[in-house]
């Protein structure tokens, strides 16, 4: 009897690896595609991911000096549009870091841009443990060539002409290449509830893809080759692309024809109801949600109902527990580069 192997979950090992000229993140070179797939893949991280995100931007800066300094204000908003603040908050909430082009123009910077972090990798630390460059290439997964990357100076290290990259990177223990982001601990129930999702579909449309043991009782093929070519075909038949769970057995009997043995799971709906369950509670407390009607995932059998006093309360403590940090790190950075622009 041979077996379809059901792949294992292993937690991403989350390690920065200096080789070459560039510090690797993750074993692969690729954790942050890791965590822009639970982002894209599990329904509620992607929710509350969106839902933070739209909270710290809020309505965008704002200037308390705005009608006194017309013309500050106005070479301010010059430099920093509201789309490109939005993905710069958005990269830093999902990814943990978030990266901002700074142009310059005259020597000093003219224009703040979005450039996706995940498409850069620090250089190695100089001697005096600082990070002065980051190489950039589209696709680090596929083995990448040092002369293939394009350096790109980091804040503050350039010469005043060329872009500059400057990270938005809050200090953690034991890091110093990469930040992994803050709900990290819950990225395996990201996983689980988009593992969840592709299963239950995959067994809706296909009937077929539920546990199964297929007996073919027309004799045992005489090489593991023929059997492996027999199989493949059930398989292609049977079952998607996705939620193989056959086990084909070969019989040295022929007296009967092929059959069928389906190996169901007791109360399944329960079971998976459970799982979905925890997921989504899992995940409001690795994002340290307050409320999860704050980011728009409603409780199990909350209704339509709410309770408008106890919702303006949860907003308050989220804003004072995390939004507001969020906010005060970013209005921190783009005071550091306006600084530079005189």
């Amino acid at each position: 009897m041979e077996a379809i192997q059901l792949s294992s979950y292993t937690a991403p090992r989350i390690i920065e690896i200096q080789e070459k000229d560039y510090v690797h993140y993750g074993e692969d070179n690729n954790y942050f595609q890791t965590i822009i797939d639970y982002y894209n893949n599990s329904t509620t991280n992607g929710s509350i991911i969106n839902g933070i995100s739209s909270l710290i931007y809020g309505r965008g800066i704002q200037a308390k000096d705005a009608n006194t300094n017309v013309a500050q204000w106005a070479k301010f908003k010059a430099m920093l549009k509201g789309r490109d603040l939005k993905n710069i908050i958005l990269d830093r909430k999902m990814l943990g870091m978030a990266a901002i082009q700074v142009s310059y123009k005259n020597g000093q910077p003219y224009r703040m841009t979005h450039f996706p972090i995940h498409t850069l990798r620090a250089a190695k630390a100089s001697s005096n443990g600082k990070i002065e460059s980051w190489g950039y290439h589209s696709s680090w997964e596929d083995g990448v060539k040092d002369e293939d990357v394009e350096r790109i100076p980091a804040f503050g290290f350039g010469n005043g002409k060329q872009n500059e990259i400057y990270v938005v990177q809050p200090y953690v223990t034991g890091s110093f290449y990469y930040t992994q982001p803050d709900y990290a601990f819950a990225l395996p129930y990201a996983k689980l509830e988009s593992e969840i999702g592709d299963y239950l579909i995959n067994d809706t449309m296909n009937g077929f893809s539920g546990s199964m043991m297929v007996n073919l009782n027309g004799g045992i093929p005489k090489t593991k080759q023929e059997r492996r070519l027999v199989k493949n075909k059930v398989i292609n038949n049977l079952t998607g692309a996705t939620g193989q769970k056959l086990l084909v057995n070969f019989n040295k009997s022929s007296e009967n024809a092929t059959t069928f043995e389906r190996f169901t799971l007791d109360n399944a709906p329960d079971h998976y109801q459970y799982l979905a369950d925890e997921c989504r509670n899992k995940l409001i407390v690795g994002h340290r949600i307050t409320s999860p009607l704050l980011v728009g995932v409603r409780e199990t059998g909350s209704g339509f109902g709410s309770n408008a006093e106890e919702i303006e309360t949860s907003f308050k403590l989220l804003n004072y527990v995390l939004i507001k940090i969020y906010q005060d790190e970013f209005i921190s950075c783009l005071n550091d580069i306006v600084a530079e622009s005189g």
